[in-house]
């Protein structure tokens, strides 16, 4: 086991002595990709046999812990509460500038971004910062428990058609990053959950309700506990948005809809076109792992229906949908940043120095030149690789809870373990492939 481990790295570090090229907008990244998706490929198919070789310990489920209980002051939310209304209002006072107010840097690139990865990666930080924890803290301590209990037929399909409403405001809007429209948008989505979450109760619809903690939610699953229906389709969603934001751009894309990649026309004439094609990448995503799963149990010869499984099986797009947040967003998180740290030295544009940096130099080299974009290029390769071997080692893990025997296993995991590999391919050709707007 040791040895096959050894191989399959090696045989993708074999790959990274390559030179590539990138711009800020349009670009084309010069690179040797196929021996770097062959590899990736080979790697995931690796990992698949040996996982399937060595012992799986069936993981065994565990009771959802209740951390989204209000019976204490939080001072953590009660500080996101506030700066978030200091957000809002530097959004309708500061600066025009998306890219010296904070209110869009902070959005776009630290709490989707930077919070999404430290909730998935490193330990549960929106419990502490959530700004509607506060508020309904002090609401109920005042005017007593809500009246109202969310129906549970609803499922979690609140927080999916507000994960809908974000995605395309953030992929399709016009203006997304207009700090004034931005600070519409969010007094608005503040607004409407935190009288949800009064009348319904915190817990239950931040579980269901809210997207943002509904899918940090799902980030910490640990155990195959397994997802609602509602909550696999949401995951897979969200998948699907990254992915499409980065097809959205690509040459390919843009020729198939009659435009001309070399002469970008804006979002506003892609409105239409890219809103079909949102709908239409995550109906195809949803479609293609349900077919996956409903194959892998159809080999296995086991009674049931696969749809008992879907679930359960899901949590092992958790990795996926990281690793895939990572390498999408690592330039933006790189340059935007540093423009964040910048904005919230001066939010209002007043002249403002809170925090000494609001003359700091913006180091755009750092995605740009030989030496960064080759470093960049091989930590979201890598990233991709690995979040796709640590998927099918989650799979491999909870489908041994499933079945017994290690052929049903195999049987069952050989479809999924094959749109894992297509998709790792697909995910290293959107990084390398021609890109515009």
């Amino acid at each position: 086991m040791r040895r096959g481990l050894i191989g399959f790295i090696a045989l993708f570090g074999a790959t990274v002595q390559a030179f590539g090229h990138a711009s800020d907008g349009g670009h084309l990244l010069i690179l040797p990709t196929g021996y770097y998706m062959a590899a990736a490929a080979l790697s995931v198919a690796a990992s698949f046999l040996i996982f399937l070789i060595a012992p799986a310990k069936p993981l065994h489920r565990e009771q959802e812990a209740n951390r989204s209980d209000l019976s204490r002051f939080s001072a953590t939310s009660a500080l996101s509460f506030v700066f978030l209304i200091m957000l809002i209002s530097a959004g309708y006072i500061g600066s025009r500038d998306p890219l010296s107010n904070p209110l869009p840097l902070m959005i776009w690139t630290v709490l989707w971004v930077g919070v999404t990865l430290v909730q998935g990666l490193a330990g549960d930080l929106w419990r502490f910062i959530n700004p509607w924890r506060f508020p309904c803290w002090l609401i109920f301590h005042l005017f007593g428990k809500p009246r109202y209990r969310l129906p549970q037929w609803l499922g979690s399909w609140p927080a999916l058609f507000q994960f809908i409403g974000f995605a395309w405001f953030e992929l399709i809007d016009p203006a997304p990053t207009d700090p004034g429209r931005l600070a519409n948008a969010v007094l608005i989505y503040f607004c409407v959950n935190l009288i949800a979450a009064v009348l319904f109760g915190y817990r239950d619809w931040m579980r269901r309700g809210e997207f943002l903690s509904a899918f940090y939610a799902i980030l910490r699953t640990k155990t195959p506990r397994a997802l609602s229906r509602t909550q696999t389709i949401f995951l897979i969603c969200v998948l699907a948005s990254v992915s499409f934001d980065g097809f959205s751009k690509t040459f390919f894309w843009l020729g198939h809809v009659g435009i001309n990649p070399l002469d970008y026309p804006g979002r506003s004439a892609m409105m239409i076109i890219n809103s079909v094609g949102m709908a239409g990448f995550a109906l195809v995503m949803i479609a293609l792992f349900y077919t996956m799963i409903a194959i892998g149990h159809a080999l296995t010869g086991a009674k049931g229906s696969f749809a008992d499984h879907m679930g359960t099986v899901a949590i092992s797009l958790i990795p996926i949908a990281l690793v895939y947040h990572f390498s999408h967003y690592l330039t933006s998180l790189l340059i935007e940043g540093q423009y964040a740290l910048a904005a919230l030295s001066d939010p209002f544009g007043l002249g403002w120095n809170l925090l000494g940096l609001r003359n700091l130099h913006v180091r755009a080299g750092l995605t740009s030149g030989h030496g960064p974009v080759w470093l960049v290029w091989n930590l979201q390769a890598f990233a991709i690789t690995l979040g796709h071997v640590g998927a099918v080692y989650r799979a491999h893990l909870t489908v041994a809870s499933l079945y017994e025997t290690r052929l049903q296993r195999f049987r069952f995991e050989l479809p999924l373990t094959t749109l894992m590999i297509f998709y790792t391919i697909f995910g290293l050709w959107l990084l390398a492939t021609p890109a515009a707007g």
